[in-house]
């Protein structure tokens, strides 16, 4: 399914104008909205190719939902900063036990600019769908199916995202590129994952056969590490927490170029040019890499997730038109509303 890459500005407008309260799904060139926050109505109603929009805010949900035919899901992004004119950035909260689920009828189904809180898993259900995509979001638990158990799901794409837990559950040709993973489990010798340019907050130990490339791994750690996961590390840069961190590799994993370990986080000697050490990703933090690693990909482009195929964009916007900037005067003047400022910006690639 190809994503449509222009929505009608007019139709985004309606759409985020009482924040999370209005969804809009666009089918057939038509715009339908429903107005009490409910998604699971929605999804029901979508069918292959759909295009649904969630505005900004806070979604609550009771029960798990389910996603049963290949759509296109966007929310605002998940920036606060970058989606203040649509009520801040679209968040699915609930509780561990709900869960966004995808079905095997809902391959290629794509989802984009949307956060979750104090939420379940979003996860691939068997018996698995294909080609699924990932952009812009932030996950607290992503899961392409049962984890030990496996999944079928083939050639799912991760891009630009920040996942803390990353379950591949051994799905065939995963490929992550340009996110934020703070664990990363069950990608096995048959699922082929390929981690590109990503920062992984930590050093895996238990997974099979994931190729790494132009990677930042940063740990906390002041200490000696040795790296003992049966993987493939190409152009990787290790960084920890002072000068006795160091780095070697066992005799499973297969390693050529990795650059020499970094013993400082951030700064002009060190790996960031600004990130105060931490377990999980900060917002507040700027993980551009220092003068010493620009261009020092495999590919000629930064290490990290500013570099390679799919640059890491500030502010991670959807890729559809958005509003950046809605402001007017609380009344009109002779019937008209005067000084009314709108801008627009949209994220590609």
């Amino acid at each position: 399914m190809k994503t449509t890459s222009l929505l009608l500005a007019g139709a985004l407008m309606c759409a985020t104008a009482s924040a999370q309260s209005v969804i809009t799904r666009i089918s057939g060139g038509e715009h339908y909205f429903r107005y009490d926050g409910q998604i699971q109505p929605v999804l029901d109603l979508a069918v292959a190719g759909d295009t649904v929009i969630l505005g900004g805010g806070q979604y609550t949900l009771t029960t798990s939902i389910v996603i049963n035919q290949p759509i296109v899901l966007i929310g605002t992004g998940v920036r606060q900063d970058s989606s203040l004119a649509y009520g801040g950035r679209t968040v699915i909260a609930g509780s561990v036990n709900i869960n966004l689920n995808i079905a095997s009828t809902a391959s290629g189904t794509e989802i984009h600019g949307i956060a979750t809180v104090n939420f379940g898993k979003v996860q691939l259900i068997s018996p698995f769908p294909n080609n699924c995509r990932f952009v812009r979001c932030a996950f607290e638990d992503l899961r392409l199916g049962n984890g030990v158990n496996g999944s079928s799901a083939n050639s799912t794409v991760i891009d630009e995202c920040i996942i803390d837990g990353m379950d591949v559950s051994k799905a065939p040709n995963t490929l992550i590129r340009n996110s934020v993973i703070r664990t990363l489990t069950y990608a096995s010798e048959s699922s082929n994952t390929e981690v590109r340019n990503c920062i992984i907050l930590g050093i895996p130990s238990t997974n099979d056969e994931v190729h790494y490339e132009n990677c930042i791994f940063a740990t906390t750690s002041n200490s000696a590490i040795t790296v003992t996961e049966r993987s493939t590390y190409v152009n990787n840069l290790f960084v920890g927490n002072g000068g006795g961190f160091s780095i070697a590799f066992g005799p499973l994993p297969t390693h050529s170029g990795n650059l020499p370990a970094e013993t400082i986080l951030s700064g002009p000697n060190g790996a960031f040019v600004n990130v105060a050490y931490t377990t999980a990703y900060n917002f507040d933090s700027d993980y551009h890499v220092s003068p010493p690693y620009q261009g020092a990909g495999s590919d000629g482009s930064d290490i990290g997730i500013y570099g390679g195929a799919v640059p890491w964009k500030d502010g991670g916007l959807p890729f559809n038109p958005h509003w950046t900037e809605l402001n007017g005067p609380g009344s009109t003047t002779n019937g008209t509303l005067p000084n009314v400022t709108i801008r627009g910006s949209a994220q590609t690639h």
